[in-house]
């Protein structure tokens, strides 16, 4: 039993759980933690993030992202798993501007700009579709930057640059 005598406000009005609508957000990570990935199977480990908007309609929301970097579960393709957890870790990494991380604590309350959307697997749920600075370009998680392929690059080499060229 919890004894609750004077731990609640009587006054306090009930909220709204209803997730936030799906896209891009102004948040920032403002707790994290290490933590199972299943609570019934032994999956390894996750870094859970908790991102709080911060202003417009949804200010002070919370939503979270769980990047299973420490998984050790059964897999199709080896390492799948855990290379989709380092490239989300790349994003978050890049849009807080920390490169090398120590603890997480360092990722805290650094602006980004967040974008939620639904799950493939259960469009009931959403997940972090992206998370970029803020201000800056965004890295879609779960996908390389797309890079020039060689005929691209040789096609390129003709074009004329817009500044002048110095002799």
């Amino acid at each position: 039993m919890v004894d609750l005598v004077q731990q609640y406000d009587l006054e306090a009005e009930a909220s709204s759980f209803d997730q936030i609508p799906d896209g891009t957000y102004a948040a920032q990570i403002i707790e994290s933690s290490k933590e199972p990935i299943s609570k019934d199977k032994d999956l390894g480990d996750c870094l859970s993030l908790c991102w709080q908007v911060t202003g417009g309609d949804f200010d002070q929301r919370l939503f979270w992202q769980r990047i299973n970097l420490w998984w050790s579960g059964p897999e199709k393709t080896p390492g799948q798993v855990v290379n989709i957890a380092n490239q989300q870790f790349a994003s978050v990494r890049e849009a807080t501007g920390k490169k090398i991380i120590n603890d997480s604590d360092e990722l805290h309350f650094v602006p980004c700009s967040v974008t939620l959307g639904r799950q493939k697997k259960d469009e009931r749920y959403q997940e972090v579709k992206s998370v970029k600075a803020a201000g800056g370009n965004v890295r879609q998680i779960g996908s390389a930057a797309p890079r020039p392929g060689p005929s691209q690059a040789a096609a390129n080499e003709g074009e004329r640059k817009p500044w002048p060229r110095r002799a």
